[in-house]
């Protein structure tokens, strides 16, 4: 899940010097600044902060989209290469899957984030420096669609 907010102070305020630290991922996440460049997800209770992908990174999201297109438009489906997140039902837990495919009705949680009972598909594009994160530890985790 990449974050979106506005930029802060990374000093703390007056109004902020006496609140608690984030206890958990999901509280660290909620508090974060925006981070231009970076993606912030939380993967099994984890919160991983990596670099954006390259543009042949949407490249390879949005020919996977292209192949479905058919498919997609048959059944009055959704597909989305970024910009979506996607909340694992039970912990919440928000991800940012390089691709996502949905029936139009999905439930959501929150204006960007759908539940993943209503996903037909997630895919990720597989970069060197995330293979263990993305082929391993996350909870989307399947056999790659592509990899580099």
């Amino acid at each position: 899940m990449t974050s979106r907010r506005s930029h802060a102070h990374l000093r703390p305020s007056p109004e902020t010097s006496s609140q608690p630290l984030p206890s958990t991922a999901r509280e660290l996440f909620d508090a974060l600044p925006q981070l231009p460049g970076l993606r912030t997800e939380i993967i099994n209770g984890r919160l991983i902060v990596s670099p954006v992908g390259t543009p042949e990174h949407g490249w390879l999201a949005m020919l996977l989209a292209y192949e479905l297109h058919p498919l997609i438009m048959r059944n009055g489906w959704r597909s989305y290469t970024g910009n979506v997140d996607v909340c694992i039902d039970g912990p919440r837990d928000p991800v940012e899957p390089d691709f996502v495919l949905a029936r139009v009705d999905c439930p959501r949680w929150g204006a960007r984030e759908l539940l993943s009972s209503g996903l037909l598909m997630v895919a990720e594009i597989v970069s060197p420096g995330s293979v263990t994160d993305d082929r391993d530890a996350s909870p989307t985790s399947t056999p790659p669609v592509a990899s580099r």
